[in-house]
């Protein structure tokens, strides 16, 4: 499962992250682009914290490093905005990412923020890969029948973020709702892939 993000004004919000899950955040275009693939560590401060790695056009990594993504912006100047004092300024977005702005943050402990705002590098593409769905989906498929929420606790138990109950509950209830998983009611509420989605 992934929700991939391509055309203003589409964002990300980050109320919607999980620990475990991935952001591929994508600037720039064609052999021009840059990707940053940050991994969700904890989602307990203000912003996410978690591994930042970066990818230049020319296959080049760096990373990965300790990251707060604090969010997007955009530089705006006077004539844009009347309002503000400084001749050009950085407008945030602090409780997620929009494709079309500037991705900024920083290592913890770091005293400025980082802007990656080269030339031609506003976000065009924002693949979020959750954690908690696709390993439910994921073990779901490996089972030959349906599986109870306290067996899908026990697999996770051994996971770098493992899930309780009431995690795996409510992500259960939403691919239901999304018809991805199916319901069985026998001796104990089992759920199983809906055969379209493996």
């Amino acid at each position: 499962m992934v929700e991939i993000l391509k055309e203003n004004p589409n964002r990300l919000e980050f109320e919607t992250l999980y620990p475990g899950d991935e952001l591929v955040i994508t600037t720039g275009l064609a052999d021009e682009a840059y990707r940053y693939d940050f991994a969700v560590n904890s989602t307990a401060g203000r912003w996410p914290s978690g591994t930042l790695k970066e990818t230049n056009p020319a296959g080049a990594v760096v990373g990965p490093f300790d990251f707060e993504l604090h969010g997007c912006g955009d530089w705006t100047t006077r004539q844009q905005n009347p309002v503000q004092d400084q001749r050009i300024a950085f407008t945030p977005y602090y409780e997620g990412l929009i494709v079309g702005r500037f991705m900024w943050g920083k290592p913890p402990g770091a005293g400025d923020r980082l802007v990656f705002d080269r030339p031609g590098q506003k976000i065009t593409e924002i693949t979020h890969i959750p954690f908690r769905e696709n390993t439910l989906l994921q073990y779901l498929g490996a089972q030959a029948g349906a599986a109870t929420v306290k067996q899908i606790v026990e697999f996770t138990e051994e996971l770098t973020h493992p899930l309780t109950e009431r995690d795996v509950r409510a992500t259960l209830a939403g691919l239901v709702q999304s018809g991805i998983v199916l319901a069985q009611k026998k001796k104990a509420l089992q759920f199983a892939l809906v055969e379209s989605s493996s």
